[in-house]
C-alpha cells in the first residue's frame, strides 16, 4: 500500500523546483535544527509536536514534501499523515544533510 514516496534531493529539485510545482515543504526537525539552516520556503512543524499540529497543514491534495536531517523523522511524519488521510506525500531521503552537502542554499 502506497503511503508516501521517498525521493532524493535531485528528484526534489528536478520534479518540484525546476518544474515550479505548487507544493508545501514541511521541515519536521526541532526548532534549533530548523533555525540552524533549512531548505528554502520550508515551514517548521517539529516531529515532537507533529501529532498536535499536523492539522495546520491544509488537506488540499497538492503535494506535501517532508524533510528532516536525514529522512527518518520526515518519513515517520509522512506515514502519520497518510494514516490521517493525507495523500500526495513525499519524503526527502537524505534530508537537509544531503541538500546542504550538494551545495544547495539554506535559509536562516
Amino acid at each position: 500500500m502506497f503511503l508516501y514516496e521517498d525521493i532524493d534531493v535531485e528528484t526534489y529539485k528536478h520534479d518540484f523546483l525546476a518544474k515550479a510545482v505548487d507544493h508545501l515543504l514541511v521541515d519536521v526537525r526541532e526548532d534549533d535544527e530548523y533555525h540552524s539552516g533549512h531548505l528554502p520556503n520550508a515551514i517548521s512543524i517539529p516531529l515532537s509536536v507533529f501529532e498536535d499540529r499536523y492539522h495546520e497543514i491544509e488537506h488540499t491534495g497538492k503535494p506535501i514534501v517532508l524533510v528532516c536531517a536525514g529522512g527518518g523523522r520526515s518519513g515517520m511524519a509522512a506515514q502519520f499523515m497518510a494514516i490521517k488521510g493525507y495523500t500526495n506525500l513525499y519524503n526527502i531521503a537524505g534530508g537537509t544533510i544531503s541538500w546542504a552537502a550538494r551545495g544547495n542554499p539554506l535559509e536562516f
